[in-house]
């Protein structure tokens, strides 16, 4: 994944380390860091998309906060009326950033996909999860859905 400065730019504007106090203190480590390998804390490309969701009026909230630094995202995209996908973050063979459709792809209920999200994180709870308010199911977040 290329590092996208409009997402850098988004990210240090907003006040992300506000919900993580000990977080400002290393925001410039973490921003060091993220250069050197080519990938940005979770924490900063999460509050990226936020910024850029809220920006465009797309509700988006974190409804739980992983590992600042590395943790792996979980989305849920909530369709209102039609339903709700799960996709959760991955790699393909590339190493390029993707999204694995969860619960096998298919539109469930909100208590479905708010289940699914809870096991994921008992089992990881490093783990972010994301929910994006979209009736097309449109997300920010870049990277293709794998099939």
């Amino acid at each position: 994944m290329k590092v996208d400065q409009t997402l850098i730019d988004f990210a240090l504007a907003d006040s992300v380390a506000a919900d993580h106090p000990p977080l400002a203190a290393t925001r410039k480590a973490h921003y060091l860091v993220a250069m050197a390998n080519d990938r940005i804390p979770t924490h900063l490309w999460i509050g990226g998309h936020l910024r850029r969701c809220h920006a465009e009026g797309v509700f988006v909230t974190v409804a739980h906060k992983g590992d600042p630094t590395g943790g792996l995202v979980v989305l849920k995209l909530n369709m209102l009326e039609h339903g709700c996908r799960v996709l959760s973050q991955t790699r393909d063979l590339d190493g390029e950033l993707a999204w694995m459709p969860a619960l096998e792809g298919k539109t469930v209920s909100e208590a479905d996909a708010d289940a699914y999200i809870k096991r994921a994180i008992r089992r990881d709870p490093d783990l972010w999860a994301v929910e994006v308010e979209d009736k097309a199911g449109w997300h920010p977040f870049e990277g293709k859905v794998l099939s």
